[in-house]
């Protein structure tokens, strides 16, 4: 290994085989370790606000969740029919004393209720027949779909601009009272509204990545977000698309959107078509 290898041994560790902290350990090491060390520190601030953020709104979102007052007149109409749909599996029925008949304009008086689209009302009908059959459980899938929406948010500001405006943007979404009252079923429509907000903070999520990687991937998948979107709240996930139309027009991609949005649309259509169709 020769002399030069020596010279160079004996510049890395001293005389005595130890490590030369005068050139791995203050000019190097110490000033890494400390650069590292703040990074992390930054890091687990980060996820530690998010944290916070979620656990606070978590606490006002359960906040008298199980109260027994059953607002008028979306909350007494929703409750009647997810509690039908637990007990009779598939079938969105309001009143089944009597043959009433199928009218969605007659939103307070049908026997098979199709006022709105019934995603939300599936999913609820689960959760609410697993937990108990109770107003808390029933109440419970808004808070779930609020706090996703807040998780969505905050990622759509961090990886896009920054951590700062993506948690408080969840900040702002979360600790308003109108969300609070959404959750509580205090106002129009209530869960549904929350999961449709869910389904489209993710398609936003899915249009901007787009814009990054011109991933047709990304676009079928938002193809399918948009379809449960649909099934959530009918026609305004529509709205989506002409952004994403809007985008490909300002940056000058609409050649390479074309093929890539048919797709999306086939799997939009995919989605959304059997349910609607078997109500027809």
């Amino acid at each position: 290994m020769g002399p030069r290898f020596k010279m160079v041994q004996d510049t890395v560790l001293g005389q005595d085989g130890r490590t030369n902290g005068s050139l791995f350990g203050s000019r190097i090491g110490n000033p890494g370790s400390r650069h590292f060390q703040t990074m992390m520190n930054q890091h687990h601030a980060k996820w530690t606000g998010l944290a916070c953020l979620l656990a606070i709104s978590c606490a006002l979102f359960l906040q008298n969740l199980s109260t027994p007052y059953i607002t008028l007149w979306d909350e007494a109409v929703h409750v009647n029919v997810i509690k039908n749909l637990a007990e009779h599996c598939c079938l969105p029925q309001l009143h089944r004393s009597a043959n009433i008949g199928t009218d969605y304009r007659r939103w307070t008086n049908n026997s098979l209720w199709l006022h709105k689209p019934l995603l939300p009302f599936y999913v609820t009908a689960g959760i609410y027949k697993l937990l108990g059959g109770s107003l808390w459980a029933l109440r419970v899938p808004g808070a779930i779909f609020a706090l996703l929406t807040a998780v969505v948010i905050y990622f759509i500001g961090r990886n896009f601009l920054n951590d700062h405006i993506g948690l408080c943007g969840a900040a702002i979404f979360c600790l308003n009272r109108y969300t609070n009252q959404l959750v509580h079923g205090k106002e129009f429509s209530g869960f549904s509204d929350l999961a449709f907000a869910f389904f489209v903070s993710v398609a936003l999520y899915l249009i901007l990545e787009w814009t990054q990687n011109r991933s047709t991937a990304t676009l079928r998948l938002l193809g399918l977000v948009l379809g449960l979107g649909y099934m959530c709240k009918g026609g305004l996930a529509f709205a989506p698309f002409a952004v994403l139309v809007g985008v490909a027009i300002l940056t000058g991609s609409i050649r390479d959107l074309i093929p890539a949005l048919l797709q999306s649309i086939v799997v939009f259509g995919v989605v959304m078509l059997p349910e609607r169709l078997y109500w027809l």
